[in-house]
């Protein structure tokens, strides 16, 4: 049977590493610093976690007042506090799941009506560069890392950046110290490198920002057949990229919405038909190819090129957790848009197998059968002790466009008592169209 990959956040470069690959710091004045930066984030963190879970007492023990004002003062947090609200158990009653559950509810559309917004970037005076990028990943989200040289980090640079896109401000950046972004990363986030002297800079190519994407157009290509007079063809390649907080699932291109103009406004013919689709993994970028008819010789120029793509991104991940598994019952848990199931627990010849059926009210075509992201979904069973227990095989046992239901199957000599199960998912698929207009595209 075959084993899903886990996917796994490596550790992104931390303020210590930032500090310390300027030479110009001490070690010791910036673990001091370190220790300084550290300490306020978590009395930050410490303050908000009490706040929740003093809310979470009111709504289970307060009056009905007292409940329905917590339950507003936890959504008036917004989605940060998400991790830290409490799982569903057993000994919970019926109406404080069905509070939390509303929050929940509530808190995750806030976060996904977040996503479609770009974050920007408010940066002023001259500092080191790692220092800028740590600042920008603590008002944007978005993980920046140097992929080779870390040195890099030490150039200082002036900055007057008051509520810039992201993707903008690391355009600049780039630019500024010639750099470009690296395409297979070691961790999730934006990676740079130094800039080959052949590349042209970033503020000089043909692109545009539609919300918290970015489009360009990077090559065109045209091509006769000497042997063919019917295999003529120009091909446009257009790179999509986006801010690495986002993590996409699948990004479409739709050919019936691309529309191309020549520099006279006569419209070029595109020879492609459907709507292709790239799946993303753990990339920041991707490609899509535009295929057109070859033009006339005297058209030099594509004028405009706008178009639309469709993103899938998921919402917030959360964790849904079964206890008592050795009962057999079969248990049902849901957050937003989701539903977790536990559908059975059995002696399978020497393993034991644990069905877990995922189930969204809009799937938005993510659980297609193409697509594999969801067996990425972590899942592990947990000890008394709290040791995690990873499983051995997997199978798909059931697949619908709204449903998908996997197998999993755990080495379990004694059997499951005591075991606890652990389920992460995102609990929504939202789908964000990107429309984009290129213009001044010249042909070979």
């Amino acid at each position: 049977m075959p084993r899903p990959i886990l996917c796994a956040t490596a550790p992104s470069l931390s303020i210590l590493t930032a500090l310390l690959v300027a030479s110009s710091i001490a070690p010791h004045e910036a673990t001091a610093r370190w220790n300084q930066q550290v300490g306020t984030q978590q009395a930050q963190d410490e303050q908000l976690s009490a706040e929740v879970r003093a809310l979470v007492r009111d709504i289970r023990d307060g009056s009905t007042a007292e409940a329905d004002a917590a339950e507003a003062k936890l959504i008036n947090l917004g989605p940060k506090v998400l991790a830290l609200l409490p799982i569903p158990t057993d000994q919970m009653s019926a109406n404080v799941k069905q509070r939390l559950a509303r929050v929940r509810e509530q808190l995750q559309k806030l976060h996904a009506e977040s996503i479609s917004i770009p974050t920007t970037v408010t940066l002023k005076g001259t500092m080191k560069l790692s220092e800028a990028l740590t600042k920008i990943k603590e008002q944007t989200e978005n993980n920046v890392f140097f992929y080779q040289d870390e040195n890099v980090g030490e150039t200082e640079i002036e900055f007057t950046f008051e509520g810039r896109k992201f993707m903008e401000v690391m355009d600049d950046i780039m630019d500024r110290r010639q750099l470009t972004t690296y395409g297979f990363a070691p961790e999730p986030g934006m990676a740079l490198m130094a800039r080959a002297a052949s590349e042209a800079p970033r503020s000089e190519r043909i692109s545009t920002y539609p919300g918290p994407f970015r489009v360009e157009a990077t090559e065109v290509m045209a091509q006769r057949s000497l042997r063919n007079a019917e295999d003529r063809r120009t091909e446009v390649t257009l790179d999509l990229s986006w801010e690495p907080r986002l993590r996409p699932i699948v990004v479409e291109m739709d050919y019936s919405k691309i529309s191309v103009k020549d520099q006279n406004g006569n419209p070029m013919e595109i020879t492609g038909t459907g709507r292709p689709a790239v799946e993303v993994g753990e990339d920041t970028s991707t490609e899509f190819f535009l295929p057109l008819a070859l033009p006339d010789r005297s058209v030099t120029t594509i004028a405009e090129l706008s178009g639309s793509f469709e993103v899938l991104i998921p919402g917030r991940t959360e964790s849904f957790e079964f206890e008592n598994l050795e009962s057999g019952e079969r248990k049902e848990q849901r957050s937003s848009g989701v539903s977790v199931v536990l559908d059975r627990v059995r002696k399978n010849a020497d393993v034991w197998e644990i069905v877990v059926l995922l189930r969204f009210e809009k799937a938005e075509g993510a659980l297609q059968s193409h697509r594999n992201w969801v067996y990425n979904n972590p899942i592990v069973l947990v000890s008394p002790t709290g040791e995690e227990l990873d499983f051995d095989g997997a199978e798909i046992v059931r697949r619908t466009e709204e449903e998908v239901g996997m197998g999993y199957y755990f080495d379990l000599p004694d059997g499951p008592a005591g075991y606890k199960l652990v389920y992460k998912t995102p609990t929504m698929i939202l789908s964000l169209p990107v429309n984009f207009t290129l213009k001044g595209i010249p042909l070979p």
